[in-house]
């Protein structure tokens, strides 16, 4: 005998879960806690049997007509030859495979694939830096998309945000890791569109500060401070050499004294 939604909500939980049958293998379980839970039984095409949960009762399958329309997609399956089980199993089999294509070719997914094929070459703190800018100022705002989707716009706002607090050596190098970023995306052919390569002319930069330096008439002042000076002698030597030579710093250190000459990087 069918069942009817009256005899579905009187049923009361027992001592053990107990079923219900509404014909053409459907039958409804009545836990020991009082949910119910809807249950296909079938006959597998290799003629083994084998039941299906189709769901929690007002949850997942809502009434009876549900439950019916459900057990009729499953026994028309059987006819043509299809184990629902099996057919369940492969679908979710195939939203994980799909979720995970997704996940790899986000933008995160890329930056993090990116940065582990980039990092041995790096040092280690480098390498964490790079990966925090990442956490901190992008992940959050293009999390989950692909990265094809993302449009230069949306990535402007995105650079904006870190230029808002006056972070412009940091947005420079976050910027130029989001490019290579893409350009890495475009070599392995997640994406054929570099949405960053254009937006550098629409993001502020920071002014450049020359080096201060001694007018003509500061040099007699400064040359009586250094004669003053009672530091290392050694600075007080290299600052002067600095002077009469014109040489960078570096070239001065590392500066080698050769035959009565110093060599400079050549410049004798």
């Amino acid at each position: 005998m069918k069942l009817t939604s009256r005899q579905i909500e009187l049923s009361k939980p027992k001592d053990k879960t107990y079923s219900l049958t509404d014909g053409g293998g459907l039958s409804l379980l009545v836990h020991t806690d009082g949910s119910k839970s809807w249950l296909f039984r079938y006959t597998r095409p290799n003629g083994t049997r084998n039941s299906i949960s189709l769901g929690i009762y007002h949850k997942e399958i809502n009434g009876l007509a549900s439950a019916r329309q459900k057990r009729d997609q499953l026994r028309k399956q059987l006819l043509e030859g299809i184990d629902p089980s099996q057919a369940r199993k492969e679908s979710r089999q195939s939203v994980i495979a799909q979720q995970e294509a997704i996940v790899k070719e986000s933008f995160e997914g890329v930056a993090r694939e990116w940065h582990a094929f980039k990092s041995p070459k790096w040092s280690e703190g480098y390498a964490k830096d790079v990966m925090e800018a990442f956490e901190k100022d992008i992940f959050p705002y293009v999390s989950g998309r692909h990265i094809a989707s993302i449009k230069p716009k949306e990535w402007l706002e995105v650079f904006r945000k870190i230029e808002s607090r006056s972070a412009f050596e940091l947005l420079k190098k976050t910027r130029q890791r989001c490019q290579e970023v893409y350009s890495y995306a475009t070599a392995t052919g997640t994406t054929e569109f570099n949405a960053i390569a254009d937006l550098k002319s629409a993001l502020q930069t920071r002014q450049s500060v020359n080096y201060p330096f001694l007018v003509a008439d500061e040099l007699p002042e400064f040359l009586r401070a250094l004669g003053s000076y009672d530091g290392s002698p050694l600075t007080k030597a290299a600052t002067k050499l600095l002077m009469l030579t014109g040489v960078r710093t570096l070239e001065l250190r590392a500066a080698r004294c050769s035959n009565s000459q110093f060599d400079f990087y050549g410049i004798k």
